[in-house]
């Protein structure tokens, strides 16, 4: 994520302390002449999360008004020039979470009739994790990039040209990588008898009977059961037990989730705990450690390990002495002065998503003049490189994939502090 900085912020959104526009818009030769007007940029959002979570008994769970956090952040891109000389148009599309795929199927119709009818954008922004080939295919008819991170395999990659995960990783790369660290660490043996546990939703699910499985048996480690858990709060709370019971009855002493958040992760470890039985769990930052620290008892965290990439925005402990991303505390200082701060780490999180899709779109864009199709689009991000500074992750390559996260660090739960820690260098991540 790179900060939008200058004089011209001060008057929007009364921050200091900002650098000049020249410094700000460095970063190599524009690609083409500027492009007039207003650039049209879709916002596809969750607007019902903080019910949700409610609804759920979860703590820590608050998303605040994403909305609003789009609207401060584009503020801010526009007073200091926009993208390319373009200022920026939001079209929102806010939405309730789909609870079944024919609620998806109709959530994505609407995102795409309000982006390709209602109004022309040119590059769409996706906050929501369950959109797929459907919502990329309608944006790609109209020549239109989609920022997005929600989860995808290679091969969804490949068949959407158009999609860039800005702080996001490939379910088909992450894989390997995760096995390959949880070997080195020790936590995987050919002993180990490992149970994978997905969300009830695609591509999880697939990706945890082939990729997942598959790296795992090829690692030489046994696959004793894969189960499928419910991705809603409720019935995921009601499957756990027969789940947990399976594990048991297969030995299972290691558990790799594969899930888009804490929730399958959460629900099984808390199963566990009641029934007495506690296989080590690994996860990633896809989990939210620390949001799982917020809603499960510390006992029940003992042993658990994994592999993060998003310092201080769910993976570790908040605080002065953790790792940021490059441009996190300058993004939340934003945020604060539009009065949107906030100390609540999901809050937190879904804040900094929405200001790296803005802000990589803002990169991009300045290469290529504003003119952002899905062609120039592309040939700018590759050029951009590692050059990204990420409010959210450690660090970014957009030089061979789309898929930006290129780094990340081992952590623990850590019982005598009582919170998740790195407890590893920062490592190429696959």
């Amino acid at each position: 994520m790179r900060l939008f900085t200058g004089a011209c912020l001060v008057a929007a959104l009364a921050v200091t302390g900002c650098a000049s526009t020249a410094e700000r818009k460095s970063g190599g030769a524009a690609t083409s002449a500027p492009q007039s007007g207003e650039l049209v940029v879709g916002f596809d959002y969750p607007d019902d999360l903080d019910k949700v979570a409610e609804q759920a008994g979860l703590q820590g769970s608050k998303s605040g008004d994403l909305a609003a956090v789009a609207d401060a952040i584009v503020a801010s891109i526009n007073a200091d020039g926009g993208v390319g000389g373009r200022k920026i148009r939001l079209v929102k599309a806010g939405s309730d979470s789909p609870k079944t795929p024919a609620d998806n199927a109709a959530a994505e119709q609407s995102a795409c009739q309000a982006f390709t009818q209602d109004a022309t954008v040119e590059i769409a922004l996706s906050m929501a994790d369950e959109r797929g080939d459907g919502f990329f295919r309608c944006l790609r008819k109209v020549g239109a990039p989609v920022l997005t991170d929600v989860g995808m395999t290679d091969p969804m990659l490949a068949a959407n040209p158009n999609v860039f995960l800005p702080h996001s990783i490939s379910l088909t790369r992450l894989a390997p990588a995760e096995v390959a660290r949880l070997k080195q660490r020790g936590f995987l043996t050919p002993s180990s008898k490992v149970g994978i546990v997905a969300a009830d939703l695609e591509p999880w699910k697939t990706v945890a009977r082939t990729t997942m499985a598959e790296t795992l048996k090829q690692a030489g480690i046994q696959v004793a059961a894969v189960e499928i858990l419910a991705n809603e709060p409720q019935k995921a709370i009601a499957g756990g037990p027969a789940i947990v019971q399976r594990f048991k009855t297969a030995g299972v002493d290691r558990v790799i989730t594969v899930a888009p958040s804490g929730l399958t992760a959460g629900v099984t470890i808390l199963v566990g705990a009641k029934q007495r039985y506690a296989p080590r769990v690994a996860m990633t930052s896809l989990d939210f450690p620390y949001q799982l620290l917020q809603n499960l008892p510390p006992v029940a965290l003992q042993g658990v390990v994994g592999v993060g990439w998003q310092p201080g925005a769910g993976d570790v402990n908040p605080g002065p002495d953790n790792p940021a991303a490059p441009s996190e505390k300058r993004c939340l200082s934003l945020l604060k002065a539009a009065g949107l701060g906030s100390t609540d780490v999901n809050t937190r999180y879904n804040q900094l998503v929405v200001c790296d899709l803005l802000l990589f779109l803002d990169a991009v864009g300045d290469r290529t003049r504003g003119q952002v199709d899905q062609a120039r689009f592309a040939t700018a991000a590759k050029e951009l490189g590692t050059g990204f500074q990420s409010a959210l992750v450690f660090a970014t390559d957009f030089r061979q994939r789309r898929d930006g996260v290129s780094a990340a660090r081992d952590l623990s739960f850590n019982a005598a502090r009582n919170a998740f820690v790195y407890d590893g260098p920062e490592e190429p991540l696959g």
